[in-house]
């Protein structure tokens, strides 16, 4: 990454590299905000206001608690549509791949889209290994 300026003798990456720099942490899809939507190349909105198939059903009533509580049930729900191939998840689950985003209002605070990466990621290994 080029740098072109210094702060107190370290070196600052330039705004473009900077911007630019998608260094994957991971092989499965990130998860961001969705009024960063227009900073990515691939982005995927999955939350409920669009109608994705892979939008949470479920909504976080009471706080931090009331979000984990929604998002095991989301977990759950996410699980019987897979073993039940559900056509729809599926299908929106094959549109992503390792360098989509996926984008929510919740995000950075626990999220359901967090589920979906990981899922996505479960479903790359399970059908490698042919079992789904």
């Amino acid at each position: 990454m080029p740098t072109l300026e210094t702060h107190e003798g370290q070196n600052l990456p330039t705004w473009t590299a900077l911007h630019l720099d998608y260094t994957r942490l991971n092989d499965r899809p990130q998860v961001r905000h969705w009024r960063n939507r227009s900073a990515y190349d691939k982005t995927l909105y999955v939350g409920r206001n669009h109608g994705s198939p892979l939008g949470n059903p479920f909504r976080p009533v009471g706080g931090e608690a009331g979000r984990t509580q929604a998002i095991g049930q989301y977990r759950h729900w996410l699980w019987l549509k897979l073993r039940g191939h559900d056509q729809r998840v599926l299908d929106e689950l094959d549109s992503i791949t390792a360098d989509t985003v996926l984008l929510c209002h919740c995000h950075p605070k626990a999220c359901h889209a967090d589920v979906i990466s990981k899922a996505w990621k479960w479903l790359q290994k399970a059908r490698e290994q042919g079992l789904y």
